[in-house]
């Protein structure tokens, strides 16, 4: 069992070691493209037509 261990963590760090950069750059480009597209839409305007819902503790 600890040979296969082995052999699975060796191939996911090879894998995050060639992917995670592009991962992090797709993942922060869609944070970037999502913040830029709201700047388009009246959001508060939403905001207004949802209920209000009180906290409750």
């Amino acid at each position: 069992m600890k040979p296969l261990d082995n052999l699975f963590d060796g191939l996911i760090n090879r894998w995050l070691v060639a992917c995670s950069i592009a991962l992090l750059r797709i993942g922060m480009g869609l944070v970037f493209l999502g913040s830029g597209v709201l700047k388009f839409f009246p959001v508060s305007a939403l905001l207004r037509s949802w209920p209000r819902v009180p906290p409750t503790c």
